[in-house]
């Protein structure tokens, strides 16, 4: 298929096909089992590469809520690594294309995000608590270690640091990712209910409560608490697209 079919794809999917040529396409996929195929497996990259996005939008959005209240200990990406939506379409065709082309020709399903929810949604934000006072080292080393996914080693860190300072809700929303990943769920949950009283924390808590219920494969429980996500919620697109996963598993 050329660029046109993939660019036609992505009017259809957006809603922004005209009527007229929506109907011609949908007749063309009926009548073309080898054009529906390819419309379909489009279908799942686009998704894929729009769940990037989104996760990536929220993961900023965050951050910048947290520079906004003087709170800069996320790692700031650097200006290559922005995500800036207006842009992202000039390279999403030529990428959906490539990579429905390897499908077709390869039959790499494994290109397309499959299996684990949890490990799909739970793309965490390295801290960065450099600005704080206290012990620089040892909250330097908390950061590698989270960033080296060595949760247990950064929660025993967390747990020194918390020492000192036993309410400071930075540490504990780590703390708590770091029983999550650790399995510790009960420990966890009960840090993110408690941070859900913190207006800097309250969405990303609310976020981690559903994460928490989704890796322990409890969806009616993520379904739930992914319902009542707020739609000025930095989270709440994010949160719709977990929900349509998880109407799949039903």
């Amino acid at each position: 298929m050329d660029s046109a079919f993939y660019e036609k794809c992505d009017l259809y999917l957006s809603g922004d096909l005209p009527a007229e040529e929506k109907a011609a396409f949908e007749q063309s996929l009926q009548a073309d089992s080898a054009m529906a195929e390819e419309f379909e497996l489009f279908q799942k990259v686009n998704k894929s590469l729009s769940h990037q996005v989104q996760s990536e939008a929220a993961n900023e959005k965050l951050g910048a809520t947290l520079n906004n209240f003087n709170a800069a200990f996320f790692k700031k990406k650097q200006k290559d690594e922005a995500v800036v939506i207006p842009m992202y379409k000039k390279y999403w065709l030529p990428a959906v294309g490539v990579a429905v082309m390897l499908i077709l020709v390869f039959g790499i399903f494994q290109l397309l995000p499959q299996g684990d929810l949890y490990e799909q949604y739970a793309q965490h934000i390295t801290p960065d608590f450099s600005t704080k006072s206290g012990d620089e080292k040892l909250a330097a080393e908390v950061g590698g270690a989270f960033e080296n996914k060595a949760y247990a080693i950064a929660l025993k860190k967390l747990d020194e640091l918390l020492q000192s300072e036993p309410s400071d809700a930075r540490y504990l929303f780590y703390k708590g990712i770091c029983l999550l990943e650790l399995n510790e769920f009960e420990k966890a949950n009960a840090i993110f209910i408690d941070l859900e009283n913190n207006r800097i924390f309250r969405n990303a808590a609310t976020w981690y409560i559903a994460l928490n219920w989704l890796k322990q494969e409890k969806y009616e429980a993520c379904r739930n608490i992914l319902e009542n996500i707020p739609s000025e919620s930095e989270y709440f697109e994010e949160a719709q697209t977990l929900l349509e996963d998880l109407s799949k598993k039903e």
